[in-house]
């Protein structure tokens, strides 16, 4: 009986052992995953960044928006030479930068939405194009007619705020 409480022992270790290498294995399984099946967007994100720095120089990226309604767009915004914010918009055979001070703010266009609308969530708000014109997209969540939450998409334009046709309603599920 005394030499059972050793191999005990000896037994747990092993197990913590291949317990911790495993978990290992899986983490760096989960990492490389991850890796795999985001390396076409990163390289897609490479290639706009390539196509926005012929239209003008930027130094610094702040951020990059994917747009797809009518086709892909890549908006991407960032500092110029003179530290100024530009915003470039990448489609599929053209892109075209506007300076961000001629650009409505996202918390304008928010702030229109909420005053419109009583009770409404803003699911997501990006710069796009819609009938070759740079719009605000706002997809949200509001009340219909009968009182049903729905999602709708609203456009805005980009430079003044106004909206841009009516509200495409998503079918309910």
């Amino acid at each position: 009986m005394a030499r059972s409480g050793p191999r005990r022992r000896t037994n747990r270790k092993k197990w913590i052992a291949i317990t911790i290498f495993m978990l290992i294995i899986v983490i760096v399984a989960l990492v490389q995953f991850f890796k795999y099946i985001h390396q076409d967007e990163w390289a897609n994100e490479q290639q706009v960044i390539e196509r926005a720095n012929k239209v003008v120089a930027l130094t610094h990226i702040n951020k990059i928006e994917k747009s797809v309604w009518e086709s892909v767009y890549y908006v991407v915004s960032g500092l110029d030479a003179q530290n100024e914010e530009q915003i470039v918009w990448v489609g599929p055979e053209s892109s075209s930068v506007l300076p961000a001070s001629k650009v409505v703010a996202k918390e304008q266009i928010e702030a229109q939405l909420q005053q419109q609308y009583n009770d409404i969530e803003i699911v997501r708000l990006v710069r796009g194009v819609k009938d070759k014109q740079y719009v605000w997209q706002a997809l949200v969540e509001r009340k219909d007619e009968q009182q049903v939450n729905r999602h709708y998409y609203h456009f805005f334009d980009v430079k003044t705020g106004h909206p841009i046709g009516e509200a495409y309603p998503l079918p309910n599920q």
